[in-house]
């Protein structure tokens, strides 16, 4: 407990508050977290859905011809597209 004391001392006496509350949902953080933490968490999460699915759909092409046409049947669209388009813009090469 005392070295955890000196750790947030030092933190605040460098200047760097310990706001580690906002990240770990303590009481301290509750209710008060602003839009981009949510939207940060959310892109995570939808690309961590994208990847899924790529990995999926790519694995397709082992298993023969007409499952690569069936998966890829299953993920084009204008839904599909717009996550595509999304994701090539959130990518930092793209800034």
């Amino acid at each position: 407990m005392e070295a955890m004391k000196k750790s947030n001392h030092m933190l605040a006496a460098k200047g760097h508050p310990n706001r580690l509350g906002i990240w770990a949902g303590s009481a301290a953080g509750a209710g008060r977290r602003p839009l981009p933490v949510y939207l940060h968490r959310l892109s995570g999460l939808a690309l961590l859905v994208y990847f899924l699915m790529h990995i999926l759909v790519t694995s397709s092409r082992a298993l023969g011809r007409g499952a690569w046409e069936q998966a890829m049947a299953r993920v084009t669209g204008p839904f599909f597209t717009l996550g595509e388009f999304l994701v090539f813009a959130a990518s930092p090469s793209t800034r």
